[in-house]
């Protein structure tokens, strides 16, 4: 077993307990010799030939914080939809929240967009704010996807819903995050509002049929959200995963992570909500006991390499949207690359570009998400100073 710990961008403390090594397909694009669009590039370079040259111009293009690129993004988030049984209360789709239209991904739809940009992408996950296994089409659109050839597909799951795991372990999926915060009943019902045990079960039954197969994949981990009131009960979860045969379990903090509009606070609410959820200056705090933010200023990438995708078509520049009045366009009414340089989507470049060198006025930005954001918006340099 190996151990890893560090932070995910900037709302993520993190431990990884890993069982068993990702296979290439697992790792972060071109950070590594044997890394998924380089292995499969020199598999099949015609295939490929066309994601490692959008990479590259992608790379340049963000170093340089280009406002018009000729790129698309390497990875895709796409939510197959925002409808759930469980009812985690940081999560809007759990609270129920009324202010975004809810529904799921039409088949047709996804297909359009692959279509168009499926030959750019090199990584793509099929949720966001919802349970993807409640959308029927859900097994064909992962097929649909790795037969376009996108080297890395992935989804997050609770894995409440009855599923046909043989044909789950046999779609093509390459990455499984399946969501379980708590060790116990008590704890996974305050924290998911679900039935432990069934998850439990449900994990077993997917582990058992992928081994009765022969896969490797999907690369399944156990994502465990750490809370003052769960936190007691990582080691007995690290046994129950290594028990279980999952190839990794990670324990993330309930900072940022926990609130999808936890980024878009000032300081002073975001503190409040970390010291009631984890505390401050713990393991899996995102701040020090000082109020403090633990992590460096850094740059933010996600306008030049990803975007997320609503089940209605909806594009935004950050997965981590919180209402529907900062979409930049429906991708399923005009095209991606339409969208991808309209006059919103430039302006929110000129944000990020502009807020590293303290020179933008919020005015001017009032319906841009990322005029809003704690780290490259409104609360800035309040936040960090």
């Amino acid at each position: 077993m190996r151990i890893v710990e560090g932070r995910h961008g900037l709302s993520e403390r993190y431990v990884h307990y890993i069982f068993n090594e990702p296979p290439a397909i697992d790792r972060h694009i071109f950070n590594e010799p044997n890394s998924t669009l380089r292995t499969q590039f020199l598999k099949h370079p015609l295939m490929h030939f066309k994601r490692l040259i959008n990479y590259s111009i992608m790379r340049i293009q963000w170093a340089t914080k280009a406002i018009h690129v000729s790129s698309y993004p390497y990875s895709l988030i796409v939510d197959s939809g925002n409808i759930c049984t469980l009812s985690c209360p940081w999560c809007p789709t759990g609270r129920r929240d009324t202010s975004r239209p809810r529904g799921f991904l039409r088949f047709a739809d996804l297909k359009k967009l692959i279509d168009e940009i499926g030959d750019a992408i090199s990584w793509i996950q099929l949720s966001n704010w919802g349970e993807p296994f409640l959308n029927k089409d859900i097994l064909s659109m992962v097929t649909y996807c790795k037969q376009k050839g996108i080297p890395k597909t992935g989804l997050a799951s609770c894995l409440v819903p009855i599923i046909n795991y043989e044909r789950l372990c046999l779609s093509g999926l390459d990455k499984l995050e399946v969501a379980i915060s708590g060790a116990s009943q008590h704890t996974y019902e305050k924290r998911m509002g679900g039935d432990f045990d069934k998850a439990i079960s449900n994990l077993k039954a997917l582990v058992s049929k992928r081994k009765e197969l022969g896969r490797k994949t999907p690369y399944i981990t156990w994502n465990f959200l750490v809370f003052r009131d769960n936190e007691h009960e990582l080691g007995k979860a690290l046994k129950i995963a290594k028990d279980i045969g999952v190839d990794r379990i990670r324990f993330v903090g309930a900072n940022v992570a926990a609130d999808a509009c936890m980024t878009m606070r000032p300081l002073a609410e975001n503190i409040e909500m970390s010291t009631d959820l984890v505390g401050l200056g713990t393991r899996f705090s995102h701040f020090t006991k000082e109020g403090k933010p633990k992590y460096p200023k850094t740059s933010c990438d996600l306008l030049w390499r990803r975007c997320a995708v609503s089940w209605d078509g909806s594009v935004f520049p950050c997965y981590m949207y919180c209402s529907q009045k900062y979409n930049l366009g429906n991708c399923f009414e005009k095209s991606f690359k339409e969208i991808w340089n309209n006059e919103t989507y430039r302006e929110a470049r000129k944000i990020v570009r502009k807020s590293l060198k303290q020179e933008f006025s919020i005015e001017e930005y009032d319906k841009i998400l990322c005029a809003i954001c704690t780290y490259y918006g409104r609360y800035r340099y309040r936040y960090w100073d």
